[in-house]
């Protein structure tokens, strides 16, 4: 079903081989939820529009939009038994496999590529899932669900797929099995989280104020830059610029 499907240009800037090229596509969204479809995905535009870092480099994306219809309405939940037949098997986390149930993946990305392909050209492929359970994740495909403010899980997901940045979490599966755990390898490759304590080599030494501690504690006023401890999953050993910032929550 994904070929030949019929692509919107929603935000259109310019050739594709001087733009950032995003395209949305939809997973569970039946023949009459299509105008849903659309809406969120102009919900999810407005999102980026609205959100520092992005707001100011609008210019520099095309986004489009690819219309995809599913047999079922809603995808997989596997910790509740819950089964859909949608385009693009999309489906949330399975506890039972030690994956997290908010991370939302597909088991078909070939047929994510194959839909996003209906577009002039992709840089990013953003599918929305049609579930209200909050929920996202970002690898070659980014993955939404359309919870009650998932303009966040938008623009957080995005910095994991366009910034390449990492998660600022303590933790993954967060039901207190992998708290409190130590991190033990090299250098992160992300750019915001690392293990280099020393001031004057760390990541983003250049922001970092010569009066502020290291490792960092205290944040006042908001916002102070240092090495705070806890990111990538782990609590320990392991540091973030910032105390709160949207790649530690989505809000």
């Amino acid at each position: 079903q994904p070929t030949g499907l019929r692509y919107t240009g929603i935000l259109v800037n310019g050739r594709s081989t001087s733009k950032f090229d995003i395209v949305f596509v939809g997973d569970g969204f039946q023949k009459n939820e299509q105008t849903a479809f659309n809406n969120k995905v102009n919900e999810a535009v407005a999102a980026l529009q609205n959100r520092p870092g992005y707001s100011a480099r609008m210019c520099g994306f095309n986004i489009w939009r690819v219309n995809v219809l599913s047999t079922d309405s809603g995808i997989d939940h596997p910790k509740d038994g819950i089964s859909r037949n949608t385009e693009l098997d999309c489906r949330y986390g399975n506890p039972a496999a030690s994956e997290a149930e908010r991370c939302i993946v597909t088991d078909s990305p070939a047929k994510c590529f194959e839909a996003a392909a209906n577009a002039p050209a992709r840089d990013a492929i953003f599918v929305l899932v049609n579930d209200t359970q909050w929920g996202g994740c970002a690898g070659n495909i980014i993955c939404s669900s359309i919870a009650a403010g998932f303009d966040g899980i938008i623009t957080h997901e995005l910095g994991h797929g366009l910034g390449k940045l990492a998660d600022e979490y303590d933790c993954y599966v967060c039901d207190g099995s992998d708290d409190n755990r130590t991190y033990s390898g090299s250098d992160p490759s992300q750019v915001n989280i690392t293990n280099n304590t020393n001031r004057a080599t760390t990541k983003w030494h250049d922001l970092i104020q010569a009066t502020t501690a290291i490792p960092t504690t205290t944040d006042a006023p908001p916002g102070v830059v240092g090495l705070w401890e806890g990111g990538g999953y782990y609590r320990r050993a392991i540091f973030r610029p910032q105390n709160i910032c949207h790649m530690r929550r989505t809000d």
